[in-house]
């Protein structure tokens, strides 16, 4: 290779170098992790996910976590357990967590 082009291309290579060197490595974990927050969290909404009725027992799912009668469930207490829905006392007032409604669906070519 001439003589020429080689000052012309190692310039190029040092500019190569120092592009990639100032690229952060987006695999990188960071230096240091943000400070957590200390705004106050928002209350937890309850989500009703199931209930089932049994001649021995009644159990509904809030939020993925098993409950039964009595139990605490948040700042409330569960207090009754319907087949689609669940009371909650809280502060002195019942909230009521309902399930959301299936979907009807129809049978192919029926009307």
């Amino acid at each position: 290779m001439c003589d020429l082009c080689r000052l012309l291309l190692l310039p190029l290579l040092f500019a190569a170098q120092v592009v990639a060197a100032q690229t952060p490595d987006p695999m990188r974990p960071p230096i240091a992790l943000p400070e957590p927050s200390t705004a106050a969290v928002a209350p937890t909404t309850l989500v009703l996910n199931s209930t089932l009725i049994a001649k021995q027992r009644r159990i509904a799912t809030i939020n993925g976590q098993r409950y039964f009668v009595g139990d605490r469930v948040g700042d409330g207490r569960l207090v009754a357990i319907q087949p689609t829905a669940v009371v909650i006392e809280q502060d002195g007032r019942r909230v009521r967590l309902e399930l959301l409604p299936s979907p009807i669906r129809k049978p192919a070519g029926g009307s």
